[in-house]
């Protein structure tokens, strides 16, 4: 049976949303010295994954500074009609070619408009998985369920075929394997949809 130092955990960020009720491309709105989407990318890689693939359109990935670290790989989404769930799906497919992803190993899914996930959080999460593989973990705080969630690698197939509601539909099909994990950080539950929420998120932090 396979212990803690065997399981993997890969993660996909999606950011190639339109950004409609932002105005603006929220991924590159400005923060502490990098774009929303530069900080959220340095906080997955310091939580200690081994693989990272981020999903945006070429637009977007040509105002990046893109990551250097080795487990980094970058994939494009440019449909503007797309969903987040097909970004997720665009990420999977990306990490299982470039990566050697194994069965009981974790997929984990951390959207990019929530900068307040510290690698603090990233980490907490994968560990959870990595000590109890085989069901999803979802980041929580003060009991509410946010993100980064990571789910077993052998559902991703389920994750290929499901429609409406994305990976919601997915943990609730699960529900009896999947458990919260208390974070330390209350970004867990913050995502930033509109301008007032990032100047407020600003202002706050």
């Amino acid at each position: 049976m396979a212990g803690p130092e065997d399981i993997q955990v890969f993660a996909v960020i999606p950011a190639a949303g339109q950004s409609r009720r932002m105005g603006e491309p929220k991924q590159l709105l400005p923060m502490d010295g990098a774009t929303m989407l530069e900080s959220v990318i340095e906080s997955v890689l310091e939580g200690g994954i081994d693989g990272l693939c981020v999903v945006t359109s070429r637009v977007i990935d040509e105002a990046l500074l893109l990551s250097e670290d080795p487990r980094f790989i970058l994939a494009h989404n440019d449909d503007p009609a797309s969903e987040m769930i097909d970004s997720i799906r665009i990420g999977m497919n990306a990490l299982a070619d470039h990566c050697t992803v194994c069965e009981h190993d974790g997929l984990m899914v951390c959207p990019a408009d929530m900068p307040g996930v510290t690698s603090a959080d990233v980490r907490t999460v994968a560990g959870a998985y990595r000590e109890a593989p085989g069901g999803a973990v979802i980041a929580a705080y003060q009991g509410k369920r946010g993100h980064p969630v990571v789910f077993p690698a052998s559902w991703a197939e389920q994750v290929r075929q499901i429609g409406d509601g994305g990976l919601k539909v997915l943990i609730e099909r699960h529900s009896d394997r999947a458990r919260l994990v208390e974070c330390a950080s209350p970004g867990v539950l913050v995502d930033l949809d509109t301008l007032q929420d990032f100047d407020e998120w600003v202002e706050g932090s």
